[in-house]
């Protein structure tokens, strides 16, 4: 009977919030709303003073209003077709959200279903709905793009005009470089959601698999340059490779955060530099993480963000710290900037705290600014940023499940509603 207590008892610690935890980040959830309060009202003095008050309304809808209050609704008019045909800035990976310039763009709804905007994300158009239950997209200009789902793989080389089935290989994500080249990650059904690296010079239709290792993510900058990252005996691992996959150079990450396991990593590149997230299991209230960037001519890839109640990498280390307990999406407009959403879903029950952890200096210092100042729950899923400036996030909307788009062009200071 005493081994079944203390078996109880050790359960009782794993999950549950260490002592003070939940009432810092309550004091830090309100120290932010007093200080978003606090600049609110005096942009609004200075906006009265100018004599232009019809501007305080639209300030006040862009910062504080619901995220349920305008979701992307399908209009029933046609898939909006771009006619432009310019490069998208960043190395894009797959994932629910993507805009190629600050028009352009495409998401991924809670059905499955792709839809597209063509004003800044002012209005959504559903491009495809039906049994294809797609995850992500991916796209390397306004007309060429690629879909992730269930059965295998969609693509489309008209902006979203017409879709179609592509290949029937399982994929995890994809990231194609040019409209024939690209490589992904294949669905293995290993754990921690491993698999090998793929690798397509026929826009997708054929596979094929890399001596590569297996990994949960893979990114590529050109033609030849490009990283993997996946989990590693001593934690985690990022490999490079300069010569389109023929060889990988191993850089292991060392993650030293006590009985931490299940290390996985999440990938993004741009030129010459590499972000990885790593994520480690977690209890109640918390999910261990840390971020890592390696550029061109370091040795290896250095720690540049942590979570500041797990401390993964140590509580002494001199990194700087994240915001919020659990980690989500991480976008790389440039090789020098990353924007990185964290959250809290239990700082306050129904309240989450979503925040963008910003830096653009390659790591060196972040800021940090208020991203969902609402009292609906949202959940962060996505994030695409064309520049460092014009960027968007994707939230579900955990009442109604469905999702809610915001837009910054300041880097992530503030935010609407387009």
């Amino acid at each position: 009977m005493g081994d079944y207590r203390d078996l109880l008892e050790q359960e009782r610690r794993k999950h549950a919030m260490r002592d003070g935890t939940l009432r810092g980040l309550e004091r830090r959830r309100d120290r932010k709303r007093r200080n978003s309060q606090l600049l609110a009202g005096i942009v609004a003095l200075l906006i009265a003073a100018a004599g232009v008050g019809g501007g305080l309304y639209a300030f006040r809808d862009s910062t504080v209003g619901r995220p349920g209050d305008r979701t992307p609704t399908p209009t029933p008019s046609a898939a909006p077709t771009p006619s432009l045909s310019g490069q998208a800035g960043p190395a894009s990976v797959s994932g629910p959200i993507q805009f190629v310039d600050a028009l352009h763009g495409w998401m991924v709804d809670g059905d499955g279903q792709i839809l597209a905007t063509a004003d800044g994300g002012k209005s959504w158009t559903v491009q495809l709905s039906g049994p294809s239950n797609i995850k992500q997209i991916q796209l390397v200009d306004a007309r060429h793009g690629w879909g992730v789902g269930d059965g295998g793989l969609i693509q489309t080389s008209d902006g979203g005009a017409h879709w179609v089935t592509l290949s029937n290989q399982p994929l995890l994500e994809v990231q194609f470089v040019s409209p024939e080249i690209g490589w992904g990650v294949e669905s293995a059904g290993r754990a921690n959601g491993i698999g090998p690296i793929m690798k397509t010079v026929d826009g997708g239709l054929t596979w094929t698999r890399t001596s590569g290792p297996e990994v949960n993510s893979v990114c590529f900058s050109s033609d030849s340059l490009g990283w993997a990252a996946g989990p590693h005996e001593a934690g985690l691992a990022l490999f490079r490779t300069e010569d389109a996959g023929a060889n990988w150079n191993e850089y292991p990450i060392p993650m030293p955060g006590g009985d931490v396991t299940g290390w996985s990593a999440t990938l993004r590149c741009d030129g010459d530099a590499a972000w990885v997230v790593g994520q480690g299991d977690g209890g109640a209230g918390h999910i261990a993480y840390a971020v890592f960037r390696m550029g061109d001519g370091d040795a290896g890839p250095e720690p540049c963000l942590q979570d500041a109640y797990t401390h993964p990498l140590g509580q002494d280390a001199g990194i700087p710290e994240a915001s919020n307990p659990y980690p989500g999406p991480l976008g790389a407009p440039d090789a020098q900037t990353a924007r990185f959403i964290t959250w809290c879903p239990a700082c306050g029950g129904d309240l989450p705290f979503v925040s963008l952890e910003g830096t653009s200096d390659g790591g060196a210092s972040w800021s940090d600014s208020m991203v969902v100042p609402s009292s609906q729950a949202a959940e962060p899923v996505g994030i695409s940023f064309v520049d460092p400036d014009h960027g968007w996030v994707l939230l579900r909307d955990h009442q109604t499940s469905s999702m809610v788009v915001l837009r910054t062009s300041d880097g992530g200071r503030t935010w609407e509603r387009p």
